[in-house]
């Protein structure tokens, strides 16, 4: 007879101290997540424009200046892109508001037969549209305040770019900010995970930002050629959500099938059409070319973080859930591959 094995597991007083700190530390995060999200925001932009700045520095161009120039050229290309379609975009939300009324007539005729509790949803639709169309009024007639309230606020948005711009001008500045506030037996660690985060970051946000811009052009061109009403604003919702990834396309698919259908039911499968052969032609030739190094994670894993963030942070929570994931996969990673093996000492120099 086999004897029985006894197992004995001891947890000591100073991993149990650990495992509290770190709850309570996740604890105080999720209570300014405000605030975290701020900082985020600001370490991927920067993470983004300091090769650009360290370009320059190279070929003997001070970083002060080397920064200034990259933050007017990046603020002032995306005040550009604003400036082109903040006329016809307004003119295109207000003319949406006041046709809601008529669309609501069309699909009361189109389901005029139901009764009951389909009157009552198609009542429901109408309080939503109408509220949307008060809502898109008010956005369309000051479009700048609306568009700052999307961002958190003046404040928020203030903070973001001040910070980011410090983080890149100062040379290794976030280097310097972590080894500041590191432990000493913990620094070198801390700093060169904060390295790899920061270059998977900037190359996120990079392609991202291509790869938006890609699919909002290829979008609007597809749904003005075919007539579709809308088509810048629905160009630009499919460009803005294009970061939520798997889930973003499909959502930017719904109000332009919808649209299309108001106008004919015929355009309504061609525009779904497009919208599978645009999301296919992402999926096998756009993405493997732009965001091939974007981020390597498991869509199982970006599906997981995008739950997550959706139910911590609502939109905002999903759009981060990614750059998000990036860090702790890399974290993650550099655990696994850094952890002692048959009671040795991991390579704590492994991936430099």
């Amino acid at each position: 007879m086999q004897q029985e094995k006894n197992i004995t597991i001891n947890v000591s007083t100073g991993t149990i101290l650990k495992l509290i700190g770190i709850f309570l530390l996740l604890g105080f995060l999720f209570v300014i997540r405000d605030v975290v999200i701020v900082f985020f925001i600001s370490f991927v932009i920067a993470s983004a424009l300091t090769p650009a700045v360290n370009y320059f520095q190279e070929r003997k161009i001070p970083r002060f200046v080397s920064t200034v120039v990259i933050y007017v050229l990046f603020f002032g290309f995306l005040v550009l892109i604003v400036s082109l379609i903040i006329s016809p975009l307004s003119s295109q939300i207000k003319e949406l508001a006041n046709n809601f009324p008529m669309y609501y007539s069309k699909i009361s005729s189109q389901f005029g037969g139901l009764n009951g509790q389909g009157e009552e949803d198609l009542n429901s639709l109408q309080d939503i549209l109408a509220s949307s169309g008060q809502y898109l009024s008010q956005f369309a007639g000051n479009i700048f305040t609306g568009t700052i309230n999307i961002f958190g606020g003046l404040v928020s948005t203030i903070i973001i770019i001040v910070l980011s711009f410090y983080l890149v001008l100062e040379d290794r500045g976030a280097k310097k900010f972590i080894s500041e506030i590191v432990p000493l037996p913990h620094k070198y660690k801390a700093v060169f995970l904060q390295d790899a985060i920061q270059k998977r970051l900037g190359r996120w946000f990079r392609g991202q930002i291509i790869l938006c811009f890609i699919i909002g052009l290829i979008t609007f061109i597809g749904l003005s050629v075919m007539g579709v009403r809308y088509a810048l604003l629905l160009a630009l919702i499919a460009g803005f959500l294009e970061v939520i990834p798997f889930i973003g396309p499909v959502l930017a698919s719904i109000p332009a099938i919808f649209f299309a259908f108001l106008q004919s039911p015929v355009l309504a499968l061609v525009v779904a059409i497009f919208y599978f052969v645009v999301q296919q032609a992402e999926n096998h030739l756009i993405v493997p070319q732009v965001m091939k190094k974007m981020t390597g994670l498991n869509p199982i894993f970006i599906m997981l973080a995008l739950m997550i963030g959706a139910r911590l942070a609502g939109v905002s929570g999903m759009v981060l859930a990614v750059p998000f994931a990036v860090a702790i996969e890399v974290v993650a990673r550099d655990f696994w591959e850094t952890r002692p093996k048959d009671g040795k000492l991991g390579d704590l120099d492994k991936g430099e």
